[in-house]
């Protein structure tokens, strides 16, 4: 008698076990879920873990629907240790990718993740790309959970101070040794990512090793027609190992920036 209880408790620890082994599989699984052909991957961090109603509107080179900015086309597609995980489907080919992190069931009406939509090209900068809430910057390395501002390789950060304080539409043009998408000059592609005791920040993204990075502040939203900071300039910053970069209105040099 006293074999068959120790048998069954035996049985029930190691049903236990397997349940909580196939779990753990299972969790596996979802953590490292691959990425499916012909889409991209935009993992989304939320400091207060509600992901409710969050969804991702694609435009330009997308196949997701364009049509239901309203219906959150592209809902959840699940969670890892991260945040939540959007798999959004891209064009063959594809180098402009528009995304808006919205929740279009918000009290209140529609609320966007951050004012400015965001870009990436998935032809030079691949095809998963990290947001933490309140940065307008989809990385191609996830940002730190306890530092999410500090700057991540592979970018340079352009510190920049307009004495009106008006920021709204201003933008940064990229080329030559960048992977941010340079076919589209009017669409502001790289917006300010953040806000700093300066004034505000552009993160813009750099190929290995890079040297020569050209810039153009400007503001294609401008009444009037585009408006560009430096009046007919653009800035060409020479990249050592490290340096420091940052503008005012009217100024064509840099002198306060950062690379990693």
């Amino acid at each position: 008698m006293k074999f068959a209880v120790t048998t069954r408790r035996f049985l029930r620890k190691a049903r236990s076990h397997f349940f909580m082994l196939l779990l753990c599989v299972f969790a596996a699984a979802q953590a490292f879920a691959a990425i499916p052909a012909g889409d991209i991957r935009i993992h989304y961090h939320r400091p207060d873990g509600n992901y409710a109603g969050w969804t991702i509107y694609a435009f330009d080179n997308t196949t997701e629907n364009t049509g239901n900015y309203g219906g959150g086309p592209v809902q959840v597609t699940g969670t890892d240790s991260f945040g939540a995980y959007f798999d959004v489907g891209v064009t063959p080919g594809a180098q402009e990718v528009g995304i808006i992190i919205h929740n279009p069931t918000a009290s209140g009406g529609d609320q966007k993740d951050t004012p400015n939509n965001l870009f990436v090209d998935p032809a030079t900068q691949g095809i998963e790309y990290w947001a933490y809430s309140g940065i307008a910057k989809l990385y191609t390395t996830a940002p730190s959970l306890t530092n999410p501002t500090a700057l991540l390789p592979g970018y340079v950060r352009v510190h920049y101070h307009r004495t009106d304080g008006n920021y709204a539409g201003w933008t940064i043009y990229a080329f030559f040794d960048t992977t941010e998408f340079t076919g589209d000059y009017n669409s502001g592609l790289v917006p300010a990512t953040n806000t700093d005791a300066y004034g505000v920040y552009f993160d813009v993204a750099v190929v290995p090793n890079a040297q020569n990075l050209g810039l153009i502040i400007h503001n294609p939203s401008a009444p009037g027609g585009d408006q560009k900071d430096l009046d007919r300039t653009s800035l060409s910053i020479l990249l050592p190992k490290a340096l420091s970069t940052g503008a005012t209105p009217g100024s064509a040099s840099c002198t306060r920036a950062s690379q990693v």
